[in-house]
């Protein structure tokens, strides 16, 4: 789900390329070149209608088989890492956003999916930023969620390490201090604490810090 997306422009190159493959094969001699601007036109409306009607399928065919269940999508809504209201970027995630109401009418939960503010590299300014990058997913994921009279719930994924390398474990103070203001906000209803230790050391250390720290979920509730 990271390589790709409903939106045209969200998706990497090799997705596009073959859907423009894929056109030019249903309508042979038509498009030869591969720049022509229809024939981009058509891929695009192509891959967004059929990437979309994939993602509800897959939350239809959940549904049928968990019917309590609440269903969302991992990092959905999204929403650029650097950027602010002001600039274009966010801007047009914003569009894009509004563009996938289907799928917002579909979903019981909202999963943005955010990395902690930490201080990296020593830069207050760079920490400030992670801070506000934080605050501005959730209150896009509020934005959306208030479209639908506030029905969906809120739950923000994240990491107990720190992003980039050499990927640290999150010290027990330092994740209270993020926790408090990263998962305080009203509008979060839950957090999802992900793992993918492809490491020994790193499944050893990760058994460790739950262990380590399993008084501090106590105190999350």
């Amino acid at each position: 789900m990271e390589d790709w997306s409903p939106i045209w422009d969200l998706t990497g190159d090799l997705y596009q390329n073959v859907t423009i493959d894929y056109i030019q094969d249903l309508y042979p001699g038509l498009f030869p070149d591969k720049n022509n601007s229809e024939l981009l036109l058509r891929a695009m409306e192509s891959w967004e209608l059929n990437a979309m009607e994939v993602m509800l399928w897959g939350i239809t065919v959940v549904r049928n088989v968990y019917p309590l269940a609440k269903i969302g999508y991992y990092g959905y809504p999204g929403m650029p890492y650097w950027c602010n209201d002001k600039t274009e970027t966010c801007k047009q995630q914003k569009i894009y956003n509004d563009n996938m109401l289907d799928l917002w009418e579909q979903v019981d939960v909202l999963l943005p999916s955010i990395y902690m503010p930490y201080n990296s590299t020593g830069d207050l300014g760079v920490y400030i930023r992670n801070m506000e990058y934080v605050k501005r997913k959730v209150n896009e994921a509020e934005r959306i969620n208030k479209m639908f009279g506030r029905n969906h719930d809120i739950v923000v994924y994240t990491w107990h390490r720190y992003h980039d390398p050499p990927n640290d474990l999150i010290s027990y103070n330092e994740f209270l201090i993020q926790y408090d203001y990263t998962y305080r906000f009203p509008e979060v209803d839950g957090l999802i604490l992900w793992s993918n230790e492809g490491r020994i050391d790193w499944k050893n250390q990760t058994k460790w810090w739950f262990a380590e720290y399993s008084n501090m979920f106590e105190q999350l509730v």
